[in-house]
Order: C-alpha cells, then sequence, then structure tokens
C-alpha cells in the first residue's frame, strides 16, 4: 500500500498557464508556495519562479497528499525542501530551505508545522 501512495506522489502534476503557453510540473519539484488572494508564486528546485492563478486553499487541497505543510496564513513548504529550522527566540522562527532561502514561520502555525516536520524526518 506505501509503494502505490509512492507512485501516485510521484505522478502528481500540475499544470500551469504561463505567458509562453501550458506547463506541466511535477508537484514535489516545489520548494514552497507563497500566495495573495487567487494568485500563487510557485518556487521550483530548478530556481524557477511559476504564477499560478488560484487560491492558497485550493493550493492545499492540491498539495494535501504531498508533503507540505502551513508556515503562515500565505505560505506553504515542502518538507523535502527543508534544510533547517531556525530559533531565535521563544516566539520567533523560521525555515531555510535548500536555496537558502528564509522564511519566517508564525508563531501560530508554529506546533503543526513542528509536528509535520518531525514526522517527515521520522520517516
Amino acid at each position: 500500500m506505501m509503494e502505490e501512495t509512492n507512485n501516485t506522489i510521484k505522478t502528481s502534476t500540475l499544470v500551469v498557464k504561463t505567458r509562453k503557453g501550458l506547463t506541466k510540473i511535477s508537484m514535489e519539484k516545489i520548494l514552497y508556495v507563497k500566495c495573495e488572494n487567487f494568485y500563487c508564486v510557485l518556487v521550483l528546485e530548478d530556481g524557477r519562479q511559476m504564477d499560478y492563478s488560484c487560491s492558497l486553499m485550493q493550493m492545499e487541497e492540491k498539495l494535501q497528499n504531498l508533503k507540505f505543510s502551513k508556515i503562515r496564513r500565505n505560505c506553504l513548504v515542502n518538507l523535502d525542501y527543508v534544510s533547517m529550522v531556525k530559533r531565535y527566540n521563544s516566539r520567533k522562527w523560521s525555515v531555510l530551505m535548500t536555496d537558502q532561502t528564509e522564511l519566517p514561520i508564525a508563531y501560530r502555525q508554529l506546533v503543526e508545522f513542528k509536528r509535520s516536520y518531525l514526522e517527515m524526518v521520522k520517516g
């Protein structure tokens, strides 16, 4: 059963409409997603950024079976690309992504993010 889930994840793609046409993206190659209203920016492992017209809620639904966690009201990170979780004080935390981008974690999202991250690390 675990193998079926992995196969489903590996074939998960998203078709993004860009100025040049339609681009197919493998969802596990998304580092993080930043959204505002009905507009999301997908940051990919190869450094490309793709604009995608949808809300954060719609994006969460599309990514729900993958290892994504919400760190702010408008930001989802792929846990596979988190290289470090940094603590500055009791209320200020951030994640350092593999591309060296540092993203702040909202205090109200911290408990859920840490739970998700630890589950992913334990395997």
